[in-house]
């Protein structure tokens, strides 16, 4: 098997210890395929450094000119020198951060068990020895958190992370470990990520506004962060980040972050259309989602740009619990699905199309349930049916809207389906 995987553990079996994980991934990863990487980092790098020197230089007690890229100094006789801080002939100065080195310590550091951040990554090549020595730094001797930090910024400013992992899956693709032609379903996915700005903070040059408290146009802290309702009692300031990935390989492809309190069927059209526009390859049959994805407007949305069917669980919105609609059935959940008097949920059969009805069959005793029990005694089949196979339940499609007449969410189908959501509440774990 080639190990040369975005995620390298997909396919066997490993021992889930972190002295067996990272040195797996630095002896078999393809780290040569950030070269190009490297290349736009080292470029950030040495703009960054020229306006760290221009700070520098403004700040001393004899201000210096800026001309067109050259700085001015004035000398004690009163004569300008000019110097272009762009060119250095005897190449002086501090080595270039070793790029690679540091890119493995962040990629690395997440099979580690720890949240991925400057400060850990910092921490982690001090105390571990043996992490350290595999990150290969020329010195031997780790970083500096300055360093650390820096590098982070500087790879998150001007977005190398994201063309890092896209380039990791592209060379995926192209060596044929991600098959276009075996992956026909997309799953779809929401998470947050808490925000490091407090709800309400402004920038340090608004808090110190004379007008600050009457201003109307003051720029917060973190612009794109909101509230995040998990429930009545859990809520979290934070981004919310939509995310798509595909069945078979488990790897995420695509992502879209907005603020916490956007609704997660609003990232159905964002994250569809980045996913048709980056990966043209794929022929996507079906869009599995959870159940706030769900409403009649995404399922066009997704026919229309993807051209895929949009699967995803019964969202019963405003729909309440039928108590005692017929004989022998105890309710009908909100969800649409018949409960029997024996408390079991009773499996869809199929539908009539001609009255547009659905089938409904007995958990138990129906030789087509996957519960069923042949040996299976129920005390209550008096009160339900005399029949053999038990209680037999037709319900209007008209009165269950929440329920996918196409394709039912209860059919033995869209249930394998559905159950390939798993895949992705992976990914986000």
């Amino acid at each position: 098997m080639d190990f040369n995987v975005y995620q390298p553990f997909l396919d066997y079996g490993f021992v889930p210890n972190p002295a067996v994980i990272f040195p797996t991934v630095i002896s078999n990863y393809k780290w040569e395929i950030f070269e190009v990487i490297s290349k736009n980092y080292h470029l950030c790098l040495k703009d960054f450094m020229l306006r760290e020197n221009l700070k520098r230089k403004s700040a001393l007690k004899d201000p210096l000119v800026l001309q067109q890229g050259s700085f001015a100094f004035f000398d004690d006789s009163g004569h300008t020198r000019v110097e272009n801080f762009a060119k250095n002939p005897r190449g002086s100065g501090r080595k270039l951060t070793e790029f690679m080195s540091l890119l493995k310590s962040f990629i690395c550091a997440r099979y580690m068990d720890i949240d991925v951040n400057s400060r850990t990554i910092c921490s982690l090549l001090n105390s571990n020895p043996a992490f350290l020595e595999r990150m290969n730094y020329k010195d031997t001797r780790p970083p500096s958190y300055r360093v650390i930090d820096r590098f982070d910024q500087l790879m998150t400013e001007n977005e190398l992370w994201e063309k890092a992992a896209y380039l990791a899956i592209d060379t995926n693709i192209r060596e044929k470990i991600i098959d276009p032609d075996q992956e026909c379903f997309l799953i779809l996915d929401t998470t947050h990520v808490p925000a490091r700005a407090k709800k309400g903070k402004v920038v340090k040059a608004c808090r110190e506004c004379i007008f600050s408290q009457t201003c109307k146009f003051r720029v917060p802290t973190d612009d794109n962060a909101g509230v995040l309702t998990k429930s009545k009692t859990e809520k979290y300031y934070a981004h919310k980040v939509g995310l798509s990935t595909i069945s078979r390989s488990a790897i995420p492809m695509d992502w879209f972050v907005d603020r916490g309190e956007r609704f997660d069927g609003k990232f159905l059209e964002p994250l569809l259309n980045q996913f048709r526009d980056r990966y043209p390859q794929f022929e996507i049959t079906e869009v599995i989602a959870n159940g706030t994805f769900g409403s009649k407007d995404n399922e066009q949305l997704t026919e229309q740009i993807l051209g895929a069917r949009l699967l995803a669980p019964v969202n019963p919105r405003r729909c309440k619990e039928i108590e005692a609609p017929a004989h022998g059935i105890k309710k009908i959940t909100k969800y649409g699905q018949p409960i029997c008097l024996a408390d079991f949920k009773m499996v869809l059969r199929g539908r009539s199309i001609s009255t547009k009805e659905y089938i409904w069959v007995c958990a138990k005793l129906h030789p087509e349930s996957q519960q069923y029990d042949p040996e299976y005694i129920c005390e209550l089949k008096e009160q339900c049916s005399s029949g053999r196979y038990g209680r037999t339940y037709r319900t209007k499609a008209q009165d269950f809207p929440q329920i996918n007449w196409k394709f039912p969410q209860f059919s033995k189908e869209a249930q394998g389906l559905l159950a390939l959501r798993t895949t992705i509440e992976r990914d986000i774990s």
